[in-house]
């Protein structure tokens, strides 16, 4: 499913909770760490929410998804309210 970050976002921290996390839900870590897929460029991360949970990150913004989003591929959260965009994974270094 597409990923997306938001511009209201601080650097490293989420702005998204309550209301706005029931239709943007943040990317969460359950366990373990997460890595990039291969021919990925940039750094993943975490962030640690209010409510204790630890979110990732893509060069240090929060990742979310779409709930509107049905079916892998889907965009349709691009753009929204103009501060929702879709994650641009950075070319391999």
């Amino acid at each position: 499913m597409t990923l997306y970050t938001s511009s209201h976002d601080p650097q490293g921290a989420s702005a998204c909770d309550a209301a706005c996390a029931v239709t943007w839900h943040p990317l969460l870590l359950s366990s373990g760490g997460a890595t990039l897929q291969a021919g990925i460029g940039g750094r993943l991360g975490t962030a640690r929410r209010d409510d204790g949970d630890l979110q990732i990150t893509y060069n240090g913004s929060p990742l979310y998804l779409y709930t509107g989003d049905r079916v892998p591929g889907d965009t349709r959260g691009q753009g929204m309210d103009g501060i929702w965009f879709a994650a641009i994974p950075l070319p391999p270094p």
